[in-house]
């Protein structure tokens, strides 16, 4: 019985496939956790997120921009019937959609794996958020995102397309559900002392990034010691450059490097090129 972990798939399906055939994955017994970015970008979206759905009772997933993007989309289109989107070409001749729609939408963003004494996001963990906290507005958007108020849902998703976001400490804020939904699934730098998130800029730390940000993994957080942090979304680093007990899992499979899968119970990593 073992844990693998990979990182963002983006629709690599062949390479998925490739990674549980090399570690003789056991769907009984073994149990498969996603960092998010299921879809967009690489050539089989459907088919990976047909795959994980057939497969559910043997996998996590934690969602990640795209995939909340990608349901975005799906209400847009609800919403908005006469305006044109991506899903008109790419999605909606499938015809099981709106039940894998409704399937990733309950998803978490993300997770705690008490056992093991790993936590799991898309993008990370904002560092001033202990694990309740982060539970806490995890929870608050799962409940909005597997709901049955549509436009609340499409609402709560374009609050993803801003790059500054502030920490206020209050609750339930317009603001604090904007640096959640953007913690969690976009973040990579914060604004230094504040905190606050910079998410305009991507490149590769510590030699081109602007004096004032700092990579959100380089600040002191609030995540018991004896836990580790795994996470996708930041393809630059490459798996590389982060601190004792983090763990970056996007190696970039969809531009043409490769995808990355742990096993957690000794750390050992495999890799499946794309090429």
């Amino acid at each position: 019985m073992s844990t693998y972990i990979v990182g963002d798939i983006h629709g690599c399906f062949k390479q998925l496939k490739n990674l549980l055939k090399k570690v003789l994955f056991n769907f009984k017994k073994d149990t498969l956790w996603l960092t998010g970015d299921l879809v967009a970008k690489g050539p089989n979206s459907i088919e990976v997120l047909k795959f994980l759905n057939k497969n559910k009772k043997s996998i996590k997933i934690v969602l990640g921009n795209h995939d909340l993007n990608l349901i975005r989309l799906y209400f847009e289109k609800i919403l908005f019937p006469n305006k044109y989107n991506i899903l008109e070409d790419n999605y909606y001749d499938f015809k099981n959609f709106k039940y894998i729609i409704d399937w990733l939408r309950k998803q978490p963003i993300f997770r705690v794996n008490l056992k093991k004494k790993f936590i799991i996001s898309h993008a990370g963990i904002p560092p001033q958020w202990s694990i309740d906290l982060s539970k806490y507005y995890s929870n608050f958007i799962e409940r909005i995102l597997s709901s049955e108020n549509y436009k609340n849902i499409f609402n709560v998703l374009n609050m993803m397309f801003i790059n500054y976001c502030k920490w206020e400490n209050c609750s339930e804020t317009k603001d604090n559900i904007k640096f959640a939904i953007n913690g969690f699934t976009r973040m990579r730098y914060c604004v230094k002392k504040t905190y606050d998130l910079d998410l305009e800029y991507k490149d590769f730390p510590p030699e081109s990034y602007k004096k004032n940000l700092i990579p959100w993994f380089l600040i002191k957080n609030k995540i018991p010691k004896n836990f580790s942090i795994i996470f996708g979304h930041w393809s630059s680093l490459n798996g590389i450059g982060v601190p004792k007990n983090f763990y970056a899992m996007d190696t970039g499979c969809c531009k043409g490097n490769k995808l990355t899968m742990l096993r957690w119970e000794d750390k050992k990593k495999f890799y499946e090129s794309f090429y």
